[in-house]
Parts: C-alpha cells; sequence; structure tokens
C-alpha cells in the first residue's frame, strides 16, 4: 500500500511576514479524521511513522518533535516541527510512512533535538524533560494537571510547586536572549509573583521576570541601569508572556505584541543559583500562582513578528493550517499553509 498523506498550507493573515526557522504546532486539530482514527491509512499510535516535508515531493524533510500521539475515537496530538522558512501560503506535507515505525533517535537530523536547535531549553506543559536534550528539570511539589492553551500545564497554584532546572553557565540570561511560556493566572496577578528566577538570594544579581505591580508585567536585571522594565499586563486570562533583549533593546511582550521597550546600560553579573520557574528564591510567598504551559529559552532575541505568528498558531492551530484530504500518496496529497497576517 503507498503511504497516506496531507498538506498544511499557512493561512492568510496568520504571520505578519516571512519568518526563518519557524517552530510550528499541530494538535489533533489539525489531522484529517482518517489520519489519527487508528484505521487502516491511520498514523500509528506514538506517532512513529509520521514524516513531514516542505511539501509532497518529500525533497525536504523536517525535524519534529512528537510530543504525544493517541489515535482512535478520542485522539491527543501535539506535534511540533521545524520548517527552515515558514510564511502565508507555506506548506507542510505530513504522511504515515509505510516503512518506519518509530521517530528518529533525539539527536538525529530530523528527530527531536534539531527540531529545537535554536532554543537552549524547551519544556512542554506536564512535561519533566527538555526538549532540547541540554537540561535535566525537576518538577517540585507533584503539582497536579490542568489545561491550558493547546495543552496541558501544571498548576503551580502553591508556593511549594514549581520547575526547577539545575544550574549551567548557558542558562544565564545576559543581554541577548529570548523567554516564552504560556500561563493561566490564578486571579490578577499580584505585585511581586515571579515566572522566572535566576537571581541571587539577596536578588542583587541574575535575571527574573515577574508581576512588577497589579496586572503589570517586569523583566529585571538588577545590575544593569535601569534595572526593570515594567509595563502594563493587557490580558489577565491565559496569555504567553515574553521577554527579549536583543544585546541593546530589551523587550516585554504579551500574545505577540510588544507592550514597551527600553535601552539599559551596564553589565549583567550573573551567579550559580539554578534557573526556576514559577518559584521566587529569596520571598517565597512572592512565587507564581496559577497553571504553566510550555516553556522556551534561546539564547538570541527572536523578533516580535515571529512571536506573533507562534501565538497565532499555538493559541488557535486548525485557523493557523488549512488542510486537504488524507490521501494515497500520488492521488493528490494535502499540504497545510500559513495563513496570511498570523506570523
Amino acid at each position: 500500500m503507498a503511504a497516506y498523506g496531507y498538506t498544511l498550507t499557512v493561512s492568510a493573515g496568520k504571520i505578519p511576514s516571512s519568518q526563518a526557522g519557524f517552530n510550528w504546532l499541530l494538535t489533533e486539530a489539525n489531522f484529517p479524521t482518517a489520519a489519527k482514527d487508528g484505521g487502516a491509512t491511520s498514523i500509528l499510535t506514538g506517532g512513529g511513522n509520521l514524516r513531514c516535508y516542505t511539501d509532497d515531493t518529500k525533497a525536504t524533510q523536517l525535524p519534529i518533535d512528537v510530543v504525544v500521539f493517541v489515535t482512535g475515537a478520542a485522539p491527543i496530538i501535539q506535534v511540533w516541527g521545524l520548517s527552515p522558512l515558514l510564511d502565508v501560503g507555506s506548506t507542510v506535507y505530513a504522511e504515515a510512512d509505510t516503512v518506519a515505525t518509530s521517530q528518529p533517535v533525539f539527536s538525529g537530523s530530523y528527530g527531536r533535538n534539531a527540531t529545537w536547535a535554536d532554543f537552549e531549553l524547551v519544556i512542554h506543559g506536564a512535561t519533566s524533560m527538555s526538549s532540547t536534550g541540554n537540561h535535566s528539570p525537576t518538577i517540585v511539589g507533584s503539582p497536579s494537571v490542568s489545561s491550558v492553551a493547546f495543552g496541558s500545564g501544571y498548576d503551580l497554584s502553591n508556593n511549594t510547586k514549581y520547575v526547577q532546572i539545575p544550574h549551567a553557565t548557558s542558562l544565564n540570561i545576559d543581554k541577548n536572549y529570548s523567554i516564552d511560556f504560556w500561563i493561566n493566572p490564578l486571579s490578577s496577578p499580584a505585585s511581586g509573583q515571579t515566572y522566572v528566577d535566576k537571581v541571587n538570594s539577596s536578588n542583587t544579581t541574575g535575571f527574573r521576570a515577574l508581576t512588577g505591580g497589579t496586572n503589570t508585567i517586569r523583566s529585571r536585571h538588577p545590575t544593569l541601569t535601569a534595572s526593570n522594565l515594567t509595563n502594563a499586563d493587557i490580558s489577565t486570562a491565559t496569555k504567553r508572556l515574553s521577554f527579549d533583549m536583543d544585546g541593546t533593546v530589551r523587550q516585554n511582550i504579551i500574545n505577540g505584541v510588544s507592550l514597551g521597550s527600553d535601552s539599559p546600560t551596564g553589565t549583567v553579573t550573573n551567579n550559580n543559583e539554578d534557573l526556576f520557574i514559577g518559584h521566587c528564591l529569596s520571598t517565597l510567598s512572592d512565587s507564581f500562582e496559577g497553571v504553566l504551559g510550555g516553556f522556551w529559552l534561546s539564547k538570541s532575541s527572536r523578533s516580535v513578528a515571529k512571536k506573533l505568528g507562534e501565538f497565532n498558531n499555538q493559541s488557535d492551530p486548525s485557523a493557523f493550517f488549512s488542510a486537504s484530504a488524507w490521501v494515497e500518496q500520488g492521488s493528490g496529497g494535502i499540504s497545510l499553509t500559513a495563513t496570511l497576517g498570523t506570523i
């Protein structure tokens, strides 16, 4: 039997401009029924035979990270991929391979690690490993699992529940970085709730991302001038927070929209503290309360346009891509295309 596949195409308005090295998300909403029902032509449970390419010629294979792929009457799917270039009208071709029954090894050219080559740390919601292969996060306090955005996340609504990543110099957050994560706050965040913490216990070195006051967000480097960039938080609901600096300009971003920027001077003084997510090292009561979804840390700045495209994709994967039918290869397979203005 020939391979079955389909094409995803980026929809108009979903990506604001052409983006190099774009990480996209597919969920159960993106796959035709026959591709996920466990039937004769379906992708296997576990996603072992799923392969993705830039188009149905299959000239260029894409690396993918299959987080979960459950087939049947109630499918649960979370698959991430990396396209070298993505714009409105760009395609991704996905198929059920007729030979392979397992994903490439994590360190392979098309495996999990390659999907996140531009990132230092990636933690998917309700998992306890870094998909980059670089670090070993620990989930502290046995938090329960709750829904957030496109999947599940950890409920950190208690000051003793958080994520901890052992110190490495590669986790130091200097003046060129990008941090993104999904959260669902327990309520309108009060002053001082800490999202990301790599400061020392006296709050005088390192980096912290937090609420600067009721309905505000703040990025903080204690040794820069100015230390803090604080902006109004435009949303108290589930949202994608981003903190970014390109070596000169520092920005706070929500849902792909920049809230403000500055250009602090000076040198970042780092430390040997662990990296905490949802926990405040210096003041326990200032820890974040709410649900934490996915988390991404890159050691280089990433554009607001790319973050907007990512928000559009992750907040509504089915609208970001249009999908063709699930058909036998060679009989008019389907591709995924990005929608104009969503990136």
